[in-house]
């Protein structure tokens, strides 16, 4: 059996070692058309502000990696033609056959439509981080609010550069925080200019809003990223796929690591007949701006009213052990469904946010309730772990809210 898979991203390159350990016979192409092998994107922004000492650290396979595993890695070249009725990809001087025919091509940043934006740098690819990374002591505009931008932005300040980052929603981390939550973490991001005007124009060097003019010597794009129309036989995997979200059963774009990992190796178990993986896709996310540790798992509040999903929630603020040892803090809060079940969780603090997401996760698979959080059986040592767990505490919180509201209803009736 031939492979061909487009694209040497984490969904591609995890199908094609994923077939070669479970068969050693079936001649696998990875088609690639930048000059990397496989690396961490995610890193990109902690190379550029120098967390992380340099691009080759983020590597995930070399060149040795794909011969040793008798995977023929094709880098520098662009897929020019796909011949689905004759199974054949035409590269720029050359065809190669295949049975099988997965895409994992990655997706396109978004480029709003702003009257005289032409000039810009974008964070995707090693090549777009090594051209930002040389900027310091530079006037820095971002456009966009998300992970990507937050992380860029306090890279970028590392470098001495000015920066403010531009978000046309009212509040930052859109996609996964509510407005709320997003307000506690804008508080602790002191050092980060964050502005929610609408850009109007870009004039040279100048962007306009309605209040003001900034002045500026580099623009970046940060505002998420599209995919193409997905029409032919082959499969997909990664960042040009689809997923379904658990929860409201919406299809949707994820960009996750994670998913693109998982999706790859369902893909090679598609192509050795072999059974699936069912896993939830609960965009449980994660990232580290500045010294704080932000994540969401399931859906937020705005999601919830958008797929009319009635809900009651809690927001505690704790801390991660017990307070006279330690006041670092810990922000929870959680919603639920009118069924009382866990459907979102959003976690701010410095440390000990990924465990604790991680735990949201299973509870929502678990369809987990009120009283199932609030009765979670805690560690608790005063250097390591409060006695009244942050999460536990918000789940007490939102079942006296629902009490309350049921009081009122029965003596309303």
């Amino acid at each position: 059996m031939k492979v061909v898979i487009i694209g040497g991203g984490s969904a591609g390159t995890t199908c094609a070692f994923e077939l070669r350990k479970e068969n050693k016979e079936i001649d696998i192409t990875i088609i690639e058309k930048t000059n990397q092998t496989e690396y961490s994107p995610c890193a990109l922004p902690y190379v550029i502000g120098g967390e992380i000492s340099d691009f080759e650290k983020i590597k995930i396979y070399t060149e040795k990696d794909y011969k040793e595993n008798n995977i023929n890695l094709i880098l520098n070249e662009e897929v020019k033609e796909i011949d689905e009725k004759n199974k054949k990809i035409r590269l720029k001087d050359r065809e190669l056959t295949y049975d099988k025919l997965v895409i994992a091509t990655g997706s396109k940043p978004y480029i709003p439509k702003i009257e005289g934006l032409t000039e810009y740098l974008i964070l995707k690819t090693v090549e777009d981080a090594k051209k930002i990374e040389k900027l310091e002591n530079k006037s820095i505009i971002i456009i966009g609010a998300g992970m990507i931008g937050l992380e860029l932005g306090n890279a970028l300040l590392n470098k001495n550069n000015k920066v403010i980052i531009f978000e046309n929603q009212n509040s930052i981390l859109p996609n996964m925080l509510d407005k709320d939550m997003a307000s506690e973490l804008e508080k602790l991001l002191e050092n980060i200019e964050i502005k929610k005007e609408e850009i109007k124009q870009i004039n040279i060097n100048k962007l306009i809003t309605k209040e003001q003019e900034y002045y500026f010597d580099h623009i970046i794009i940060a505002c998420g990223t599209g995919l193409e129309n997905l029409n032919n036989k082959a499969l997909y995997c990664g960042d040009c796929n689809y997923i379904t979200e658990e929860i409201t059963k919406a299809t949707i774009k994820s960009h996750l690591g994670t998913s693109a990992v998982r999706q790859g190796k369902n893909v090679a178990n598609k192509i050795l007949n072999k059974d699936t993986e069912s896993i939830p896709n609960l965009n449980n996310s994660i990232t580290k701006i500045s010294d704080y540790i932000v994540g969401s798992v399931g859906i937020n509040t705005n999601t919830a009213i958008n797929n009319n999903i009635k809900t009651i929630s809690a927001k505690y603020k704790g801390t991660i052990t017990a307070p006279y040892y330690s006041d670092e803090p810990l922000i929870v809060k959680l919603i639920f469904n009118e069924l009382e079940e866990i459907i979102g969780g959003q976690i701010i603090g410095k440390t000990e946010v990924a465990g604790r997401l991680n735990l949201l996760s299973l509870a929502i698979t678990k369809k987990m309730n009120i009283k199932d959080l609030k009765t979670i059986d805690t560690c608790y040592n005063p250097a390591s772990a409060p006695i009244f767990d942050p999460i536990t505490v918000c789940a007490e919180i939102v079942e006296k809210k629902v009490n309350a509201l049921k009081r009122n209803y029965n003596a309303n009736k």
